[in-house]
């Protein structure tokens, strides 16, 4: 029974936890052993996929090297390059943590506010479209044209 015990706090220390949430446009959430934490989307250079619009964003950028860590030769140096997406530049291109990087980036389309009734953009075309002809019908009914 000792044995079980021991081996599940193993496993749960080597656990990975959840992806990062409310990441700007043009970040999305990722997580490893050192947590969770929101990472650059792909430029839009080679394309996006048909799910995806590119869009221009300011995002500051952390880029640091940090150690390997965990199960590395002894005696070498491993290193790595952190890349992290810590906030949205400000309107002067400012930075608290990291460096202002703009960029064209593949992210997921963004329509604007939807209305309180939950019509998006599309709803919302279609019935102005159809409020020209209620009109019409209405007058007709009521004999007036």
């Amino acid at each position: 029974m000792f044995l079980v015990g021991w081996m599940s706090m193993l496993a749960h220390a080597d656990a990975i936890g959840p992806d990062a949430e409310g990441c700007p446009t043009g970040a999305r959430g990722t997580a490893n052993h050192n947590g969770s934490f929101c990472i650059p989307e792909p430029t839009c250079d080679a394309g996006c996929d048909a799910d995806r619009s590119c869009e221009r964003t300011s995002l500051c950028i952390l880029e640091e090297e940090r150690p390997c860590g965990g199960m590395t030769t002894p005696g070498t140096e491993c290193t790595y390059t952190h890349v992290e997406v810590t906030d949205t530049c400000s309107a002067d291109g400012a930075c608290a943590v990291g460096e202002c990087v703009v960029a064209d980036r593949c992210v997921e389309p963004s329509f604007g506010p939807r209305c309180a009734t939950g019509v998006g953009p599309a709803g919302a075309f279609s019935l102005a479209m159809l409020l020209p002809l209620l009109a019409r019908r209405r007058k007709a009914l009521a004999g007036c044209g």
